[in-house]
C-alpha cells in the first residue's frame, strides 16, 4: 500500500503536534492570568513596592482590599493611629469623612518569631497616593507599629 508522505504530515500534525500547541498556549494563558490575579490593581503593586522600600516582604497573594471610611471626627483610638502616621510623615486630618482603599499582606520576614505568621501590613491609598501604613499583629498579645520605624533588623 502506497501512503502518500504529505498526507501523513497533515495526520502527524493535527494529532501530535496541533495538541501539544494549544496544550502549551493555554497553560500559558492561564499561567498570565493566575500572575495578573496575584495583585488585584496598580495600587496593590505599588504597595508591595513601597513595603519592600521600608525592609518588608510580603506574599502578594495574601492581598486583601476593602474600603475604610475616616471617621469625620477622631476619637481616641484614631488620634493615636494618626500620631502613628504621622510619626511617619503621613496625616490622616485632611481625610477626614472620606472612604479610602486599604491593602493588607501578610508580612513573611518579621523579624520576631512570636509573631511568625500573625503580621499584617496595611496600606491606605486614596485614589493612586499611600496616604498611610502599619504593621499590625493579629495574634492575642499583638501590636501596631509603623513601617518606617527604626528597629527594623538589617
Amino acid at each position: 500500500m502506497l501512503y502518500d508522505h504529505s498526507s501523513k504530515t497533515v495526520i502527524g500534525f493535527v494529532y501530535f503536534v496541533l495538541p501539544a500547541v494549544l496544550i502549551f498556549l493555554l497553560a500559558a494563558v492561564f499561567s498570565f492570568a493566575e500572575a495578573a490575579d496575584a495583585l488585584p490593581d496598580a495600587n496593590a503593586s505599588a504597595a508591595v513596592a513601597f513595603l519592600a522600600e521600608h525592609g518588608w516582604t510580603v506574599d502578594p497573594a495574601s492581598c486583601e482590599t476593602a474600603e475604610v471610611r475616616i471617621p469625620a471626627e477622631f476619637g481616641a483610638v484614631y488620634e493615636s493611629y494618626n500620631a502613628l502616621q504621622r510619626s511617619q510623615g503621613f496625616d490622616l486630618l485632611p481625610l477626614r469623612g472620606q472612604t479610602v482603599a486599604r491593602y493588607s499582606f501578610t508580612v513573611t520576614d518579621y523579624p520576631e518569631e512570636a509573631y511568625a505568621g500573625t503580621v499584617r501590613a496595611n496600606v491606605l491609598f486614596a485614589g493612586k497616593k499611600i496616604v498611610a501604613a502599619d504593621l499590625c499583629s493579629v495574634a492575642l498579645d499583638g501590636f501596631i507599629r509603623g513601617v518606617k520605624e527604626e528597629g527594623r533588623r538589617q
